[in-house]
């Protein structure tokens, strides 16, 4: 039985540009997390254009088709239907995206933007996704430090993200090995990570029974770290 949490606050914002959510069928699963560009408007409105486009995409999703192909073909439906929207409104909305799909014995993960999929398993902890932003460009190229990218001045300078025509390049990754029982992952926007340690992430899984557990713990971590201008919180944390 797949154990799952989602939760999303605002932080230190006025308002919560993130969006996720999750879908269990005849399919499999498919799990979403988005988040919304501050500061160029309708952030709000893009997130939310992905998580109902990616959603449409699944309920329509053709039992043959491999999990990255969907990926591939669903973020590029949610790329058209954000800048449907951009023109509509005459505004500049943007957003991120990370996606895991799971069908049978095959798992997919997906990712635009600096949202983030980790995986835990057998007691140890990996990203499984990079970021589209000049930081983690900067970290590649050994300019910076892992631990650097929490708090670079272009940690928030995005290379990609959707809604735009020629950067909605999406990070697609496939498996066939298997999740394994006490596997467990973790997908966030960057105001959950951007206050975590990944040793602390795989701490608290490694403590919790359950989704919610794991998800309490490391908001007790997060919380005292907020500030009056932290970004928004968003988070699906699953356990197999």
């Amino acid at each position: 039985m797949t154990d799952v949490y989602m939760y999303t606050n605002r932080g230190g914002r006025d308002h919560n540009e993130d969006c996720a959510d999750f879908v269990f069928d005849e399919n499999g699963a498919m799990f979403v997390v988005a988040d919304g560009l501050g500061g160029l408007g309708g952030g709000d409105v893009a997130s939310q254009a992905v998580i109902d486009t990616m959603k449409s995409a699944w309920k329509a999703k053709m039992a043959d088709t491999s999990p990255s192909d969907w990926l591939r073909d669903a973020i590029e439906k949610a790329n058209q239907v954000v800048m449907q929207k951009q023109a509509e409104s005459g505004g500049r909305m943007k957003s991120t995206v990370v996606s895991l799909v799971v069908t049978g014995s095959r798992w997919a993960n997906a990712n635009v933007g600096d949202a983030r999929l980790y995986r835990i398993s057998n007691g140890m902890i990996k990203a499984l996704t990079q970021d589209h932003s000049v930081a983690y460009k900067k970290y590649t190229m050994g300019e910076i430090t892992y631990d650097e990218l929490y708090t670079d001045e272009d940690q928030s300078r995005l290379l990609r993200s959707v809604g735009e025509d020629s950067r909605c390049i999406p990070d697609i990754s496939e498996s066939s090995e298997p999740i394994n029982p006490g596997d467990a992952f973790l997908l966030c926007t960057d105001g959950i990570w951007g206050k975590l340690f990944n040793e602390e992430i795989l701490v608290d899984c490694l403590k919790a029974s359950t989704a919610q557990e794991w998800t309490e713990l490391m908001l007790m971590r997060i919380m005292p770290r907020l500030t009056s201008t932290s970004d928004n919180l968003t988070l699906i944390a699953i356990k197999f």
